[in-house]
Formats: structure tokens, sequence, C-alpha cells
């Protein structure tokens, strides 16, 4: 209590004691002006609600981002594998199988709100979730296919309709593929974010929210009525009054009339060009004003001091809402901690801290951050994320990590074992460019990660056999051979695969492919490159085996594992496989490219012989061929 009265007493002695006299001294002259002050203060209250409004709308938005991103993750996540196996040449039957996948495995919390991913692709409709369209059906003709063509790789929204079959408000989702032709989409049922949009308004109180797409399609509101109503074309007066007061305002609030009552409107852009409404009843709001005002003019100056203690109050609440609103800006997610670094002083402020251990360290510190940053990594890291993440802290060498950049990130492990991002904010510059002052945020990052490793599996992986594809398992041998690593290259193929497809079928020449790849895993270490690389095709790369006396045991265990393959599928038949093998020498300065070559040259000469056969690559092979066979 004492410290509002001496905020109260500040606050009046910063505005004056003439005020004051006037009051008493000239009682007419006081009416006039407390009138004007009553005014000002109406006046006052009404920015305040526009103000609390405008801070509401912006909670909004961020309410909604999470369920958007969701969506636009799911969509875009499909869109990339998708440009992946087409750079392969995975085919349709690949992209067809990797749209099941992530129709059926997703982790997303759209998950119960889609049946999941289809698109035209590669001149054709392929759909995740084997939905056969009807006949005549031209997905090209389809406003989903038009609306991702014209964003031009963009993800869009297409405008809300009712499902015919089960009356619920469906949108999709929409995407181009960087060729502008193919095309990949999600339908969305609207049931989970309309219920959101209710939930939110229910907490609010006092207040309707609304959210309505660029072409002023109503996707969702707290008063259903609205619901599916397009207000660009509809009749209905208020509607066309609203519709118009939101383009000609644009971000900025608005007054409007639903059903005879007055609204004070403060829109919020979100995502994919919708925007989020807060509808406030501003005739409930000022009815009580009003009634204050006409007690004023009756005791006015009783009025007045109260009138004047209150304008300091909401002075104060307009400052801390200031400063709290600068603070929502600067954020556009939810950590788990944030502190404001000061690097001229080595000073720092704690905005927010949830981490338990964190906050024991800090406690009532607040100076030397560098050394408190690194009791915390010490205390929150894992191990195995421990000295990168005490590299990253180190304030004496942010200035020239973060260079010209606004911010730097780190993804580490806790001690927990979930995934976390740390990250340097840049919040003021010297003159001369070097850092002032930075904001250090960690987040919460396990299901992001996860998902993007299942994802990176799934672009690495051939479908088939469940090793690695070609794509990366090349990616993967050029790095090792960059760093000048060497090992040995085995390259082979089935012999007479076709005769086995031609005669069992495609099904039996998969599983003889499958199996091939089995007897792959068990014959080579964990840390060997094992690969498929398209159709019959094979290889491994063997780390650290860079000649033929190392090699051949490995060779020969694994044709043995080969001979023992007996599969009822092809009745019995004996699989054998011609095996081309070089070498890459730690000095050696040559390709990929060489390296594959000189492995294939090989194996053709292996399948000038009957049954299993190896050929191994010397630097003398080019004029005297140095063959070992094994048959």
């Amino acid at each position: 209590m004492d410290d509002k009265l001496k905020i109260i007493k500040q606050n009046v002695k910063k505005a004056g004691a003439r005020p004051v006299i006037l009051m008493i001294i000239v009682p007419l002259l006081f009416c006039v002006f407390a009138v004007a002050i009553v005014n000002a203060f109406l006046k006052k209250q009404y920015q305040m609600i526009h103000y609390e409004d405008t801070i509401r709308s912006s909670d909004l938005s961020a309410d909604f981002m999470p369920y958007l991103d969701s969506v636009d993750i799911l969509v875009e996540a499909a869109a990339d594998g998708v440009e992946y196996i087409n750079s392969i040449d995975g085919g349709d039957i690949a992209i067809h199988k990797y749209l099941e996948k992530i129709s059926s495995s997703r982790d997303n919390i759209v998950v119960n709100d889609t049946d999941g991913i289809y698109g035209y692709i590669n001149g054709k409709y392929n759909d995740g979730y084997n939905w056969i369209p009807y006949e005549g059906y031209d997905p090209t003709e389809r406003i989903w296919y038009k609306k991702a063509v014209e964003a031009k790789g963009n993800t869009v929204m297409v405008e809300p309709y009712t499902d015919s079959r089960t009356k619920k408000m469906i949108v999709t989702v929409t995407r181009a593929l960087e060729n502008g032709v193919d095309v990949v989409a999600a339908d969305i049922d609207l049931t989970t974010f309309q219920r959101l949009t209710e939930d939110i308004a229910r907490e609010s109180g006092d207040h309707e929210v609304m959210v309505v797409d660029i072409d002023g399609n109503v996707i969702t509101c707290s008063f259903t009525e609205e619901l599916g109503v397009n207000f660009a074309t509809d009749p209905h007066p208020d509607r066309k009054i609203f519709y118009e007061n939101w383009k000609n305002n644009e971000k900025n609030s608005f007054v409007t009339i639903f059903d005879g009552k007055r609204y004070l409107v403060s829109p919020q852009t979100i995502k994919f060009g919708w925007t989020a409404f807060t509808f406030t009843d501003v005739d409930a709001l000022l009815t009580t004003l009003n009634n204050y005002a006409v007690f004023s003019v009756i005791g006015i100056i009783i009025f007045a001091i109260l009138l004047t203690l209150h304008i300091l109050v909401i002075a104060s609440k307009r400052v801390k809402a200031d400063n709290d609103n600068e603070s929502l800006s600067a954020l556009s997610r939810i950590y788990i901690s944030l502190h404001k670094i000061d690097l001229d002083n080595d000073t720092f402020e704690q905005i927010m801290c949830h981490n338990y251990k964190a906050s024991t360290i800090i406690g009532e510190k607040r100076t030397e951050p560098g050394k408190v940053l690194t009791e915390i990594v010490n205390a929150v890291a894992d191990q195995r994320s421990l000295q990168e993440m005490l590299e990253f802290v180190d304030l004496k060498t942010l200035d020239e990590r973060i260079g010209q950049k606004d911010a730097i990130a780190m993804e580490f492990l806790g001690y927990e074992h979930l995934w976390h991002r740390a990250r340097f904010i840049v919040v003021d510059r010297h003159q001369d460019g070097t850092l002032k002052t930075v904001l250090f945020a960690s987040e919460l990052i396990d299901d992001e990660k996860r998902y993007r490793d299942e994802l990176q599996y799934l672009a690495e992986t051939d479908q088939l056999t469940g090793i690695t594809n070609r794509g990366s398992g090349e990616k993967k041998i050029k790095q090792l051979m960059a760093l000048g690593k060497g090992g040995m290259f085995v390259l082979f193929d089935a012999d007479k695969f076709k005769s086995i497809n031609d005669t069992y079928g495609h099904e039996a020449g998969d599983l003889v492919l499958k199996s091939i790849a089995d007897k792959m895993k068990h014959s080579f270490r964990e840390k060997d490159i094992i690969m498929r690389l398209g159709g019959d095709e094979f290889a491994a790369f063997v780390p650290g085996v860079c000649d033929k006396e190392e090699g051949e045991p490995i060779i020969q265990r694994f044709i043995e594992a080969i001979e023992s393959i007996n599969l009822t599928e092809i009745e019995g038949r004996k699989i054998c496989i011609s095996i081309g093998v070089a070498f890459y020498q730690e000095d050696d300065n040559y390709g990929f490219d060489e390296l594959y070559k000189r492995a294939d040259s090989c194996a053709y000469e292996s399948k000038k012989t009957t049954g299993c056969a190896v050929t191994f690559y010397t630097m003398w092979y080019d004029k005297y061929p140095l063959l070992f066979l094994d048959k």
C-alpha cells in the first residue's frame, strides 16, 4: 500500500500543483476542465480497450499458430519427400509407398483431422490412403491443383467447403513442387480448429472469435451461425459493412454492427492469408463508462481526485502493457528459458526460466553471464553434447561466431535425453558492428527433431530392401573419400535376375533382392556402407580395407552367405552374383566415378564365369587382369 501511495505521489508531483489550485480557486472554470478531463478519460479508456484487444488478438494468433504450423509441416514434408524420390528417379511405386508411409505414420497434431496425403505427380493421380478416383476424374481441373500451381511453390489453403457425407467443414492444404506441375495436398477436417476457436472464445469470457480467409470465407467462428458464410459476396448489410471496414482499415481495429450491437473488431494476420478477429461488445463496456461519467458530473470535485488517481494507474498499466507487448513481439516461440545479456557490463536479466536445474544455478545472480552459462550447460547438457555446447556458450568468441548474422543456434541433447535448441539473438550492436546486447534462449524441440530424423531415414533408405539407397550411399562414400579414408568398394548384381522375374513373378524377384540385402547386413560391419543402386545392382564400401589380402576373406564370407539362400518361392534355385572389387588408397586423388568404373569393369569380367565369381582390380589390371574366382 505504501508503495502505491508513493507512486501516486510521484505522479501527482510530475503533474504539478497548478491544476489543483485552479480547481479550488476557479470552480466555474474547473467544471469546464473537469468535463474535458472526463472526456479525455473516456477516450483513454476506449484506447485501452483497443490496446487490450490488440494484445488479445496477438495472443489468439499465437494460440492458432502451432496447429497451422503442423498442417504446413505435414504438406511440406510430403512435398520434400516426393521431390527427393523424383530426384533419384525412384518412380511412381516408390512415391506411392512414401505417401502411404507418411499418411499412416505421421507424428503430427493434425493426425486425426486428415485421411492422408495425395497429389498429382508425374502425370498421374497418386493417393496415400488409396482412394480410387471415379471415372473421368481429372486432378488438374480441381481447385486444389489450380491453386497450388498459381502459388508457385508456396503452401496454400483452398477455400472451405462442407463435406456432403459428414456435414463437416473441410479445407485443402496444397503445394506445387519445384517443377510447377506436380502437386501434393491434404484435406483437413476443421472440427479441431473450430473447437480451438470456441475454447479460446470461452476462455476470454466477453469476446467472440472468428477466422476468415483472404477471400472473405469464414473458416471458424465462436458464433456458429456465421460458419461457411462468404462476407465478400453475402448480401446481408451487416456482413457487407464488416467486410468493407476490414478491407478499408487493413490491419487496424474498427467498429462494426451485428444484429444491432456495436463491436470493436481487432484483426491479426496468422497464416495462409487467414485473419483472426476478436469481437468486443462496445455498448456493454461504454455503458459502465457513461454511468461513471454521469456520477463524475454530480460529484465533480471528488471525481476529479479519483480521476487523477485512476489516470495515473492507467498510465502505469499502459507502461507495463507496452513493455509486455515489446517482449511479445520479440518472441516467435515459447522458450524454456530467456535471458538478456549485457556484454559491455557483464550482466544479465532473467526474462523467464522454466528449467529447475538452471533456475537453481542462477538464483539471484545477475553478473558474470559467461560463467553462469557454463555452469548451466554442465548441469543440463548430456555428455554427448557437452563439449559442443560449452564452445557454443563461450561469450569470448560469440562476436566472431555471429559476425553480421542476426542469430546463431545449436541443437543439443539434454540430461533428460530430450533434444533442445539454444540460440543467441542479437538485440543491439555498437556503431562498429560489435555486439552490445544479446538474448540467450533455449527451447524444447524433441518432437521436431525426431520427426526430421524420421523423414531423413525415409529419404535415405531403399523402400524395398531397407538398406541405404543410391543417392545417400554415394554421398557417404564421397565424403569418406574427400577425407582421405581408404577402403574396398564392392559392386555386384544378381546373375540372370530377369529370368527369375519372368519365371516366378516380380514378388519372387523382390524376395530375392530382400534376401541379398539381408545377407549384406549380416556379412558386412555396422560401419560399412551397404546400398542398393537400383534393380538387382548392389554395392558396399568397407572403410580401412585397402588390399586383396584383407578383402578376400570378407568377399569369401559374403559369397558363402549368398550361396546359402534357399527360397521356396523360386523352387530352391541357386542365386549367383558377379562381383567386382576396387580399392581406394588413402593417397589416391580420383573421384567416385572412377572408383565405380574400376569395380564395374571387374564385375563385367566376373560375369564371364558361371556361378558366383569375383574379380579384384589392381593397378596393373588394364594390361594384365588378375582374377580371383570363387565358385
